[in-house]
């Protein structure tokens, strides 16, 4: 509206909008679309961590109770053997879940007391076997003193496993070092994996780190791999505040540095994963629910040793019916039919708020987790089951 020499004047705009209505309405379209398909992916992953873990439970399972057998030496190398490549098979599915949970950013890092010592025994254990099976030379130096830190021992075994791994998988033949030590000026820990393998070029140290990548296309055709490993290496290294740093030249072998901020705990007194007063637990009534033959069986035969008296239900509402005052816990898995774990455990709770419930499942995602924690589970046994882990999550809440 506009005065001009005594008169009233209007003036309108008029302006076509359409393109920027319509870009706003494809934006959206698209972040909707873009959010619906990381539903999807992380969907799928867990999915499909869960169907590869079901079966798995059963093979890594039984040989774990082979092991445990007199066997003829021939046999017994095989086992081993068997066990090992498990475990390596493993180590694949949990990169495939690990990267879900980096990629929703619900990996959490734990801050509890551990064996440093103990860990990288386990470590120097592992790295030999493995230069035993290429004939490689190892040197493994650890001038760490101090047993008891704080921190992550899963995530640091897992970085410093997946470091030490790829170099004997790059390294035909030579030698790895590995070397340990506590930086006092910048209170880390420091350690250092040197090979003597097919190292690498500049261009692909560039993209070591990338997610699924590796160095060159063609280590995939001729060593395998996912291409995930160092990149969730990276990450983890990352979420526990360290750094890792790698020099390589082509032909010439591989230097991986990781360093992590370290803490010494105050209580330098071990603490027994595996009590040796809690043998017998004859006095203990478990309810094990679980719709699986095979499992059943593994679960029985990894506590028969223990002389537990268990109770059997194939699914949840078989649990209800035959839960008593006489059960003292409940081993329970999370899918089965009728009746599922969670609606399950809800009516336990109900009837005997108490009792101490826990997860014998392969939905093992934070998500999973979390929902787990939040409906009443006391803790969580992940399948493929280690025989140890499980006695260790038993005997805690006995």
């Amino acid at each position: 509206q506009l005065e001009l020499e005594g008169e009233t004047h209007f003036v309108t705009v008029i302006r076509d909008i359409t393109v920027q209505v319509e870009q706003k309405r494809k934006l959206k379209q698209a972040v909707t679309a873009a959010e619906s398909a990381n539903i999807a992916k992380s969907a799928f992953l867990a999915n499909t961590s869960h169907e590869i873990r079901t079966p798995m439970h059963g093979l890594y399972g039984n040989l774990q109770l082979l092991r445990e057998l007199t066997l003829p030496p021939a046999a017994e190398k095989y086992v081993h053997s068997a066990i090992s490549c498990s475990k390596n098979l493993m180590v694949i599915i949990n990169d495939i879940l690990d990267f879900s949970k980096i990629e929703a950013g619900k990996l959490d890092i734990e801050k509890v007391q551990f064996d440093l010592i103990d860990l990288l025994e386990n470590i120097k254990q592992e790295m030999q076997n493995q230069a035993n099976q290429k004939g490689l030379s190892l040197v493994f130096d650890n001038s760490i003193s101090d047993r008891f830190w704080l921190g992550d021992p899963v995530r640091i075994y897992q970085v410093l496993n997946n470091i030490t791994s790829n170099a004997f998988k790059f390294t035909p033949t030579g030698s790895i070092i590995f070397t340990a030590e506590y930086c006092s000026d910048s209170e880390q820990l420091k350690f250092i994996v040197k090979d003597t393998g097919i190292g690498m070029s500049e261009a692909q140290v560039e993209r070591l780190f990338n997610r699924f990548e590796q160095a060159d296309i063609t280590t995939t055709r001729k060593y395998g791999g996912t291409g995930l490993g160092m990149s969730i290496t990276k990450s983890l290294v990352g979420l526990m505040q360290g750094d890792i740093s790698v020099q390589s030249d082509q032909d010439s072998g591989s230097t991986f540095t990781v360093t992590l901020p370290a803490e010494r705990s105050d209580n330098q007194q071990a603490k027994n994963s595996l009590p040796d007063l809690i043998k017998d637990l004859s006095h203990l009534h478990i309810l094990l629910v679980e719709d699986n033959v095979m499992n059943q069986m593994i679960a029985n035969a990894m506590l028969a040793d223990t002389n537990v008296k268990i109770t059997l239900a194939e699914n949840g509402q078989i649990a209800i019916d035959k839960l008593n005052d006489d059960i003292d816990l409940v081993l329970m898995d999370i899918q089965m039919p009728v009746m599922d774990g969670i609606e399950s455990t809800g009516h336990i709770k109900n009837m005997r708020p108490d009792l101490i419930v826990i997860a014998l499942t392969a939905n093992v995602s934070s998500t999973d987790v979390a929902l787990y924690h939040s409906t009443g589970f006391a803790d969580v046994i992940a399948k493929p089951v280690d025989k140890e882990q499980m006695l260790s999550i038993l005997y805690k809440h006995i």
